[in-house]
């Protein structure tokens, strides 16, 4: 008889490797303060941002100057005028306001001033906010329904929608500061605003809570520049040195820690370059 060959061993069957685990958890984003805005500059972006902000502040302060030499927006003087309404002086004051706002180059701190000199801190607050933001309502959605297709067109279509995706993530928080701060002009934000698909409403509530402790600040100058000129002037260059310093020390401050960054990941490259290279001699 022919020798019976040797039996296999029986194959194990084959196990179906585990199934992946699969959990509904979203992905942990890191949330940031409400102060950061996520916005990362290099140096150079900083120091040209800073740079168009001095431009733009000497170009404000040049064209009021111009508009100064041809229409007399003394606070007093304006004040006397509104007072000469009598009744209809608190409808006078926010439409004139609204006017400035609306209509760029006319400079509205001398009529914010004024509101303070006829209505008190009180209702010299309330009709500047209702002023200012009629003035700034006009501006939002004319930039929105004559500006916008304009600018889309010049920056096309996916360039928009990175800027609208900006607007929602942090176009509260930017209209916020940009009204807490004066330095940045009241009508270039309220048409930059327009531009971008930030709702409404977003940008109404962000508008007033900025606006308010400014507001009370310049309305108070003028409710005691007649009984207390001194607090007066201390005020007015308190506001003025808020508007400025906060925006130049952040983008300094930008400017700065990007250098700081490229100087350490410089350093780190040559670090690692120099350990190649000694490992290679070895």
């Amino acid at each position: 008889m022919p020798p019976t060959p040797p039996r296999q061993p029986a194959t194990p069957p084959r196990e179906d490797p585990a199934p992946a685990m699969v959990t509904d958890a979203a992905p942990v984003t890191e949330r940031r303060p409400w102060y950061d805005l996520g916005l990362r500059f290099t140096p150079k972006r900083a120091w040209g941002l800073l740079g168009l902000l001095a431009v733009g502040v000497a170009i404000s302060y040049g064209v009021d100057w111009v508009i100064g030499r041809f229409v007399d927006l003394d606070a007093e003087r304006v004040e006397g005028w509104i007072a000469g309404f009598g009744m209809l002086a608190p409808l006078v004051y926010i439409a004139l306001l609204a006017s400035t706002v609306i209509f760029t180059p006319l400079p509205s701190v001398p009529v914010n001033i004024a509101g303070g000199l006829a209505f008190g801190v009180v209702m010299g607050t309330v009709y500047t906010l209702i002023g200012g933001m009629i003035g700034a309502t006009v501006n939002f959605y004319v930039a929105r329904r004559l500006g916008r297709g304009f600018v889309e067109r010049r920056l096309g279509a996916r360039s928009m929608a990175h800027v609208d995706g900006i607007a929602e993530r942090m176009g509260a928080r930017l209209v916020f500061l940009t009204r807490l701060i004066p330095l940045f002009n009241f009508d270039w934000v309220s048409y930059a605003a327009g531009l971008t698909r930030l709702s409404f409403r977003t940008y109404v509530v962000a508008s007033l809570l900025g606006m308010l402790l400014p507001v009370i600040g310049i309305v108070y100058v003028g409710d005691v520049l007649l009984t207390h000129p001194g607090r007066s002037a201390l005020v007015f260059t308190m506001l003025v040195v808020w508007s400025a310093v906060p925006a130049v020390a952040a983008l300094l401050w930008f400017g700065f820690h990007g250098i700081r960054r490229r100087v350490r990941a410089r350093n780190g490259s040559a670090a690692v370059t120099g350990d190649r290279t000694g490992t290679g001699q070895g």
